[in-house]
C-alpha cells in the first residue's frame, strides 16, 4: 500500500502467518474467503498495463529503428565495395 493510506493501514491488525505458503494461503480463505487471495489485483493490473504498453510501444519502435539503420548502413557499405554501382 502507498500513499497516504500506508500509516492508517499499517496501524489495523495485521494477522502474521509463520507456516508454510499452502497452510497461509487455507488459513486467508479459511478466515477471509477465497475473494481474500486477489485483494489487490485490478489496482496492480490497472498499474502494470499502461507501463506494458508503453515498453512494448518503445521496443518496437527502437527494433525497426536499429533494423532500418543497420539495412541503410549495409547498402552504403555495398556501394562503397563496388564502387558506387547497386544491385
Amino acid at each position: 500500500v502507498q500513499g497516504p493510506h500506508r500509516a492508517r493501514l499499517a496501524s489495523g491488525a495485521v494477522p502474521i502467518y509463520r507456516n508454510s505458503v499452502l497452510a497461509v494461503m487455507a488459513a486467508v480463505v479459511r478466515d477471509e474467503g477465497v475473494a481474500a487471495l486477489f485483494k489487490g489485483l485490478v489496482p496492480a493490473l490497472i498499474k502494470a498495463g499502461p507501463t506494458s504498453a508503453v515498453m512494448f510501444l518503445v521496443y518496437g519502435q527502437t527494433r525497426d529503428l536499429i533494423l532500418y539503420l543497420s539495412d541503410k548502413g549495409s547498402e552504403d557499405r555495398r556501394s562503397d565495395h563496388d564502387g558506387g554501382v547497386s544491385q
